[in-house]
């Protein structure tokens, strides 16, 4: 009995044997990424921005799935690809994780792009009810957008007393986590973080991006800090330590470590701006408004009854989760 391939997939990045989310949506999908790129602008420029290179590969592939706008892919040529994507009768999926770019930067840019896909993919992915309200205000409305939720992660959990023992550590922490950037807020952390008053350390875990803050100004005596790349297994491991998740992004659509956290059921401070984007009420979570109100809601956490417990179900493991994937690439 003849086996049916799987949909093949150009993806845009191709990072899905190093980020965990891609390769889990991808696997949950059933699909199958192919024609590996190496993640360098000069490649990009070379492969799915150039006509030709899709025209000669157009036997190799059946939808392009761009997943993330980098502003610094030429203008002219990749809409001249999307345009070529198109002519060869490939679908195109597009996953709006940033709707306009957290940073503000190349904003016009951005924007021209995303009109540019709007129009032209067959299917548009968002992960929240908030980024689907700002995309449908932003972009041409059509009858193609489709409200996924994140796919769950492979957590490791520890219980937390072991946690904290493997790091030698028995105080209340709070630990602010992820690719550190300057829209995430770790200066409004560390300015409101008062470790006398709250009887507790902060834990910064994660690889510091262009313009973010400098480690040495956030390795202060209260604050340990871990940069660099983490393991998925180390990274479970401090979140299993955690005592609470502080997040407090200036802009948010869409978050990954909010994810992460509510699998591991840590309480949350967080702010407005992520807090916008959880479905549900969450009672284990302190919001803020305004970084005038980031102590407080570190204090009530910190007196707080803690968070719920770790999810127990991945909603990957949901068929229904995987057919609606699975429907994107159709």
């Amino acid at each position: 009995m003849k086996t049916e391939r799987p949909i093949r997939v150009l993806s845009l990045p191709d990072i899905h044997g190093t980020n965990t989310y891609l390769r889990i949506w991808y696997e949950a999908a059933g699909v199958e990424p192919v024609l590996p790129i190496p993640h360098r602008l000069a490649e990009y420029q070379r492969t799915i921005c150039n006509p030709q290179w899709l025209r000669a590969h157009r036997d190799d592939f059946d939808v392009l799935h761009v997943q993330w706008l980098y502003a610094q892919l030429p203008f002219v040529a990749f809409c001249r690809a999307l345009f070529t994507v198109r002519a060869l009768g490939k679908r195109i999926v597009w996953t709006v994780h940033e709707v306009l770019p957290h940073d503000g930067e190349n904003v016009a840019k951005h924007r021209a792009i995303g009109t540019l896909l709007a129009r032209l993919a067959d299917r548009v992915v968002v992960h929240t009810a908030y980024a689907q309200a700002e995309y449908r205000r932003l972009f041409p409305a059509r009858n193609n957008v489709h409200l996924i939720g994140l796919p769950d992660y492979e957590v490791e959990l520890t219980p937390q007393a072991a946690a904290k023992a493997r790091l030698n550590e028995d105080r209340f922490i709070f630990l602010f986590f992820g690719h550190i950037k300057r829209y995430k807020g770790l200066d409004l952390l560390l300015s409101a973080f008062d470790p006398k008053a709250l009887d507790a350390a902060l834990y910064v875990v994660g690889e510091f991006g262009q313009g973010a803050d400098d480690p040495v100004r956030v390795a202060q005596d209260e604050v340990v800090l871990r940069t660099g790349e983490c393991s998925e297994s180390d990274l479970d491991l401090y979140l299993s330590a955690a005592d609470a998740i502080v997040l407090p992004y200036r802009r948010c659509y869409t978050s990954a470590a909010l994810q992460r956290a509510e699998q591991h059921g840590k309480a949350l401070v967080l702010s407005r701006e992520v807090a916008r984007t959880m479905t549900g009420m969450h009672h284990h979570a302190q919001v803020f408004d305004g970084p005038d109100h980031i102590a407080a809601a570190l204090l009530a956490a910190r007196q707080g009854p803690g968070g719920p417990g770790p999810r127990s179900f991945r909603n990957i493991e949901d068929a229904l989760y995987r057919a609606e994937l699975a429907a994107l690439y159709v």
